[in-house]
């Protein structure tokens, strides 16, 4: 756990766990800062598919870190901190907390 033979994963890794040690609006903007690459990462690879079953899984996937990325920036603010996507575009991640929880999957 926590051991990556990816040297740009452990470094990640290593400042991200340090950061998120610091205090608890610190995980929380790192919780975000996860959601925003994760949406950011499949948003990227998923026209380099045409199959129906791995486009579902990751449109559920960024779903959920839609979903998550509302929470950590609902969290930051009720304690006092605020989050500055990095990855993600203005316009999509002002869109994306500006909107309801989605349910994600065949539910």
């Amino acid at each position: 756990r926590g051991v990556f033979n990816n040297a740009t994963l452990q470094g990640l890794y290593d400042e991200l766990t340090t950061k998120s040690d610091e205090s608890l609006v610190e995980a929380l903007k790192v919780g975000a800062l996860i959601e925003d690459l994760d949406i950011f990462d499949i948003e990227n690879i998923l026209d380099r598919t045409t199959e129906s079953s791995i486009i579902n899984v990751y449109n559920n996937l960024t779903c959920g870190s839609r979903n998550h990325l509302r929470s950590f920036t609902s969290e930051l603010k009720a304690n006092g901190g605020d989050y500055d996507n990095i990855y993600i575009s203005d316009e999509y991640y002002n869109e994306i907390i500006s909107s309801d929880n989605e349910k994600c999957g065949n539910n």
